[in-house]
């Protein structure tokens, strides 16, 4: 059949939607195009307006109209049974294997059990495409029913977008909006398999399902495949992409991405390395370093198997490659333009260059100075370097110059000068309402995404949904879940961060095994001067941030506090530990099997992290879902006992919630025990345990008012917010807009 990569007009929607959105005008080129139905003529609604006379057929009376948020008629279906549409059988006959399949749709169908479109031949063989009402939804093909389906799910937004569906022998794949949402590339199946051509809209082909509810609009089918934006070239990103090389260590692992070229086309591809033994690739373009010598990664776009492009893994021990790459590593770190203190990192991320750095003005940046030792806490991985010092507001901005010293096995290397400059401080107001960012119940993946809610005024039993109902932010990349929000208010006041688990429940049937042992590695990170526009702090589209280990099972419940001795957020997670890098046997704990512990990695601006994370509650028992708050000189830090019983003598009983503190946050804890205290570092304090998950407070002090940082999380809002007048939609723009 015909194939074609047409390039048309496209609008990229990037960020979050927050008002009412009419879909961007997509279309492939009328070359190929083998029906369209548009529903704006009210003497032929289902006429066929590609001129091949395939004309829809309707059932159940359907109505036409405008729906809001559109500008045009529409078909559109109530979910009653029997309403439905029936698209021509030679359409799909003359398609055969490869075809592109666009739609406007704006979807109030929920949950399972039903299609928006199907293709095929019985419930047995089909392709479907479902779109739910949260935007987002599912595509699969099979020949034996849900029993061999191969497919994937795809998120998006609530309201009106246009999707496009691709497909050819091996490969799925669907568009929101000219963005790729979704893929899969190792399809076994063809439409030739499904031994039928006809076309529901509206309609499963299993006889119990539902009927759709929605609004459907410019469906249009042509031959051969018609991306949004045509492909014409292929390049390999990644953090650490310098020149199309990488430099690495032995054992390292580096993140590479496919990106389409021009900017808007798709960039998924399929990897491989022509030299295993030095650097392997996996499907996800995960490169792993094996040995010394060099190894070419390529890509090979799955649109397009002609697009290639290359990129050079060079792993080295030592010497001026290795310097280079800690040097450019450490420069590439530093925000040049900043409101919190810099990472200035001190040892090179990969070979472990001694790195100093230097500054004009050390009022505005510092330099960095001697490691102190830190006792049984933390270290300050930046040796004091990189604290700022922000002028006053009306001040204006300050500027500095930092350079660094990267020194290895003899070598040393200057960088170039570095801007920084820093804002002047925000202005603040008194406290005015309270926020929180919640997910809702299961097991919908529409459930697994943030909304924002906030009070009137400072009623705490006034919380509002606020954007309108919808999600403040969607799960874009990785797992598509987003998971046990945490909320923490810069120390500055300028902004807020949002974290939250990289998971989606719904996927890998369902397994909590298998989500403890394979989860994530990465965090899903936001940042907002408002609580209402958010994005990602490693750049919208580039998707979670590793911060755990290669051997640990997932990153759950994450959450932060400011550490004021660190000059830096402590982050801290749930996860469980194995053996090594294939997660199949967990380090057991003292009860013998494996068990979960509270690991911690530093930031300074919720995009460089600590590596690798430092295991800051580990006491050979099942421990989850941390929380701290500060009163006067102590923090205070609740945690769930996670063993079915004992976990010790001063948790006697499983499932509990117990309380501990520390004059020192980043205190390690090996045992729960009020002895553990004796400079002082950690104390536990007995308190009568509670049957709770996830326990999360917030506590106001008359004692030391300015040190409450901590924040409300997940289904707990008790997150009083401040308002900084200088930026026109902080709080209040909250309210429904």
């Amino acid at each position: 059949m015909r194939k074609a990569t047409t390039l048309t007009a496209m609008v990229v929607v990037t960020g979050i939607l927050m008002t009412p959105f009419a879909p961007p005008a997509f279309g492939a080129a009328d070359d190929g195009l083998v029906a369209r139905y548009t529903f704006d003529d009210p003497n032929n609604r289902g006429g066929d307006s590609s001129g091949k006379g395939n004309n829809l057929a309707t059932f159940g009376n359907p109505a036409y109209g405008t729906p809001t948020g559109h500008d045009s008629a529409a078909l559109q279906l109530s979910g009653a049974n029997g309403q439905y549409a029936r698209i021509p059988d030679q359409v799909f006959s003359t398609v055969g294997n490869d075809f592109t399949m666009e739609f406007d749709a704006d979807s109030s169908s929920s949950g399972n059990g039903f299609f928006t479109f199907g293709i095929g031949r019985d419930d047995n063989r089909y392709l479907l495409i479902k779109v739910d009402d949260n935007g987002g939804g599912r595509v699969a093909i099979a020949t034996d029913g849900w029993r061999n389906e191969q497919g994937f799910s795809f998120a998006a937004s609530p309201g009106w977008h246009t999707y496009r569906l691709v497909v050819e022998p091996g490969l799925i794949a669907i568009f929101v909006d000219g963005k790729l949402a979704g893929y899969k590339a190792d399809v076994t199946f063809t439409m030739s398999d499904l031994q039928g051509s006809t076309g529901y809209v509206g309609r499963s082909f299993y006889g119990g399902d539902r009927y759709f509810k929605g609004d459907l609009d410019e469906i249009s089918v042509w031959d051969g495949i018609e991306l949004p934006v045509a492909l014409s070239g292929l390049a390999i990103g990644g953090e650490r992409v310098s020149n199309n090389s990488v430099t690495m260590s032995v054992g390292r692992a580096t993140q590479l991405t496919g990106v389409g070229r021009p900017d808007g086309a798709p960039g998924a591809v399929r990897w491989r390395s022509s030299n295993d033994a030095v650097a392997s690739v996996d499907a996800s373009g995960m490169v792993t370093s094996k040995g010394l010598g060099e190894a070419t990664i390529t890509a090979t776009s799955v649109f397009d198997t002609a697009l290639t492009a290359t990129a050079s893994v060079r792993v080295v021990d030592g010497g001026q490659a290795a310097l280079n790459e800690d040097l450019r590593a450490a420069v590439a770190a530093v925000n040049t333009t900043t409101t919190e203190n810099l990472p200035l990192l001190v040892k090179g991320a990969e070979f472990g260059s001694n790195i100093t750095w230097t500054t004009t003005d050390a009022s505005v940046v510092t330099g960095t100075g001697p490691q102190v030792d830190p006792g049984v806490a933390l270290a300050d991985p930046f040796q004091g370097g990189g604290v700022i010092g922000r002028a006053p507001y009306g001040d204006g901005d300050r500027t500095a110059t930092i350079r660094a010293t990267a020194t290895l096995n003899g070598l040393t290397i200057t960088s170039d000068p570095i801007s920084v400059t820093v804002k002047e401080a925000t202005r603040t107001a008194p406290d005015t309402n309270y926020a929180a960012v919640t997910m809702r119940g299961e097991p919908e993946l529409k459930s697994q995404r943030a909304w924002v809610s906030s009070t009137d005024g400072a009623n705490f039993f006034s919380f509002k949904t606020r954007n309108n109902g919808e999600p403040a932010v969607t799960g874009d990349a990785d797992e598509l879940g987003l998971r046990d929000h945490y909320i923490q208010k810069s120390v500055g006041g300028d902004k807020y961060y949002l974290m939250s688990t990289d998971l989606d429940t719904n996927a890998h049937g369902g397994n909590w095994g298998y989500f403890g042992s394979r989860g994530s590695l990465k965090l899903e990170v936001y940042e907002s001067p408002d609580l209402v526009h958010w994005k990602r702090t490693n750049g919208d589209g580039n998707g979670g941030i590793v911060v755990n280990a290669p051997t640990s099972g997932m990153t759950w419940a994450p959450e932060s506090f400011w550490d004021e001795d660190l000059q830096s957020y402590i982050v801290f997670f749930s996860s469980t530990e194995f053996t090594d890098s294939s997660r199949n046997t967990a380090v057991p704990g003292k009860n013998g099997y494996g068990y979960t512990q509270l690991m911690a990695v530093l930031t300074r601006d919720f995009k460089t992290f600590t590596s690798p994370p430092v295991g800051w509650q580990d006491t050979g028992y099942g421990r989850l879902d941390a929380h701290v708050f500060q009163i006067g000189d102590y923090y205070y830090r609740l945690t769930k006992n996670e063993e079915g019983g004992s976990a010790g003598p001063y948790l006697p009983n499983g499932k509990m919630t117990f309380l501990e503190r520390s004059k020192v946050l980043s205190s390690i804890t090996n045992e729960t025990s009020p002895a553990n205290d004796p400079k002082p570092h950690l104390a536990a304090a007995r308190r009568e345990p509670s049957a709770l998950r996830g326990p999360r407070v917030r506590q106001a002090s008359a004692e030391r008012p300015e040190q409450q940082r901590g924040q409300g999380r997940l289904r707990h809002p008790l997150r009083r917010t401040r308002r900084a007048r200088q930026l026109p939609s902080a709080v209040p723009a909250l309210h429904d807009q």
